[in-house]
């Protein structure tokens, strides 16, 4: 027996449910680690909310590209602090996302690296 693919009502407000920003609808996530090396150009931001173990909470951007428009990645600290630089002058991600794409966007190149513990991080170059 074919299994049916979730296509009604139901799989329409469950996956409602689980998407955490308006950015993301209508958007696939793809693992920055594919993006790492490639000059992509961020026409979006928003940020999304996640409490570590120790009851911590952070923000952490949430990034669309013009290299395709279908996506969305989650930024590490490094692109989450450019992020936050951009709202100085706005009221809202959705509002500086919308300047930001009118500017063009912003050209970088994400790397692999690790930091002074020896974590693993994102390096940003901005191109």
């Amino acid at each position: 027996m074919a299994v049916k693919k979730n296509a009604g009502k139901f799989a329409a407000l469950a996956k409602e449910a689980t998407t955490l920003s308006e950015i993301m609808k209508g958007r696939t996530k793809v693992d920055v680690d594919e993006l790492y090396g490639q000059e992509i150009t961020i026409t979006g931001f928003d940020f999304l909310s996640s409490t570590d173990n120790s009851g911590e909470t952070k923000d952490f951007a949430v990034c669309t590209y013009k290299e395709d428009e279908g996506a969305f990645f989650y930024g590490g600290t490094i692109l989450t602090k450019i992020c936050k630089n951009w709202m100085q002058d706005y009221d809202s991600p959705a509002e500086a996302s919308e300047a930001l794409a009118e500017e063009g966007g912003v050209v970088i190149v994400m790397t692999k690296g690790k930091n002074k513990k020896g974590n693993t991080i994102t390096n940003v170059d901005i191109i």
